[in-house]
């Protein structure tokens, strides 16, 4: 838990190769918080857990006066 989130570093530009299938979708590459700092996590296809579902990507998310970091998830519409 933090006072306040760290500034996160410049995004990095991917380009996504081609779907696997029509069923996956593009996550993109974002920086992630471990162990005290950020570390890049690339891009990847995955196929949602189940149809409508959306990528949230991760965060910083204020609790109880200070911030926690949320990893990126999938969520139903």
């Amino acid at each position: 838990m933090v006072k306040r989130p760290p500034p996160q570093p410049p995004r990095r530009a991917e380009i996504a190769p081609v779907a696997p299938t029509r069923a996956h979708v593009w996550v993109p590459g974002q920086w992630s918080w471990h162990r005290e700092r950020y570390v890049w996590v690339p891009g990847h296809w995955e196929v949602p857990p189940a149809p409508g579902h959306i990528w949230v990507p991760g965060g910083w998310m204020p609790r109880e006066g200070t911030y926690v970091w949320v990893e990126g998830h999938w969520r139903a519409r």
